[in-house]
């Protein structure tokens, strides 16, 4: 069995059209982000 690591984000925002409005829920000491999404989601 192979190893597997899972780190839970210190925010997780979730919502409609949460996108539109990153600059409310995305802030921190870094100045990018990764958004991960799909239709479904």
């Amino acid at each position: 069995m192979s190893e597997k690591e899972f780190t839970s984000p210190g925010k997780y925002v979730q919502g409609k059209n949460m996108v539109e409005k990153p600059g409310k829920y995305i802030r921190g000491p870094g100045k990018k982000a990764l958004v991960i999404a799909d239709e479904f989601v």
